[in-house]
């Protein structure tokens, strides 16, 4: 939720083509009961998805992955909230022990990359996040829930000079 308040706080708040394809589309039904009806049903549609919405805000970290990676990571904290908001669990009878250790391992690297996106919002420096990152109290927990989560490859050298 807190991440979705940020997206809708700092990011973009919809696309602006889709939105005018809504309008036009919803403009071009006579009936005024089926426009309302269409129009609550579209009433979200401008807005990007959970997936979307994730890149946006870690894409903001001042470490960077390959967007691939990225996307990738984005796109299973998406499927991973799906599947517990809408299925209580695994979508695909998965294994729990294999799922919970999965969820835990994307929920660790997300809290990380949450918390430098807002650190580095209200100013927390660059050489101070890098410090915290590879030489902090939990940098060695930090580094492997990266590389554990997919956003990271095993090499020591992934924190830029940044943003």
């Amino acid at each position: 939720i807190s991440m979705c308040c940020y997206y809708r706080i700092f990011g973009e708040f919809f696309r602006a083509a889709l939105s005018k394809k809504i309008n036009r589309i919803l403009s071009a039904i006579d009936n005024k009961k089926d426009r309302r009806w269409l129009e609550c049903r579209l009433k979200h549609a401008a807005e990007p998805s959970l997936s979307e919405r994730l890149a946006a805000v870690l894409e903001k970290t001042p470490f960077t992955t390959e967007p691939s990676k990225l996307k990738k990571f984005s796109d299973e904290v998406a499927k991973f909230r799906n599947d517990l908001a809408h299925f209580g669990g695994s979508r695909d009878n998965q294994d729990y022990r294999i799922f919970k250790t999965r969820l835990q391992e994307i929920y660790l690297a997300l809290s990380y990359m949450y918390h430098f996106a807002l650190l580095k919002r209200i100013g927390v420096s660059q050489d101070q996040l890098r410090w915290w990152a590879t030489q902090g109290f939990e940098s060695l927990q930090i580094q492997q829930c990266f590389i554990q989560s997919g956003l990271r490859e095993s090499e020591p050298t992934w924190l830029l000079d940044g943003l």
